[in-house]
């Protein structure tokens, strides 16, 4: 891993995605909750780093079946997790990533990979922004629902579920190809 990728905020464990560049945070949450190199995971999701048209190739590539297929190649598999499960602390932290759509940006192509840190005493959602802060979202459920897709899931270690299906094998290999 790159220096400075793993750092602490407030005395808690964090990570800062623009070590790499900016624009990189599914690699760098996948790599964060797996504790594996960002740029191991970047390789295997076959990032090519092109942010021109604002991030678009990479969004295609940084999907929630990308996600997928990645975390079942380091042996894990996911869980998913849903808006109410993260409000009521029923996810585990720095295991679950979760996707928001910022809603002060496009609904649509404004995406923004987090791993979820808990509740705050405040009592709202607590994520690692990935940039080395934590930040409380006390609009979780806009944040969460304002775009497409919705997704949170829970990195854990592989049961009985066979590996992610054939549609979502294809979907990524044609978004690698599209990119």
């Amino acid at each position: 891993m790159r220096q400075g990728f793993l750092t602490t905020f407030q005395g808690r464990a964090t990570y800062d995605f623009l070590v790499y560049c900016n624009g990189y945070c599914g690699p760098a949450a996948l790599g964060f909750c797996l504790r594996e190199d960002p740029d191991e995971i970047g390789r295997r999701m076959g990032w090519q780093h092109h942010h021109n048209l604002g991030g678009i190739r990479e969004d295609l590539q940084d999907s929630p079946p990308a996600h997928d297929e990645i975390i079942w190649s380091f042996g894990k598999q996911v869980l998913t997790r849903t808006c109410g499960d993260l409000k009521m602390n029923r996810a585990t932290k720095n295991k679950t990533i979760v996707l928001l759509h910022p809603v002060s940006r496009h609904p649509f192509l404004a995406q923004h990979w987090v791993v979820y840190a808990g509740i705050s005493p405040n009592g709202f959602v607590e994520v690692h922004w990935g940039d080395g802060t934590i930040k409380e979202i006390p609009n979780i459920d806009e944040w969460y629902s304002a775009g497409s897709p919705a997704s949170a899931y829970e990195i854990v270690e592989r049961g009985g579920r066979t590996k992610p299906n054939w549609f979502m094998r294809q979907y990524v290999k044609i978004m690698r190809w599209l990119a």
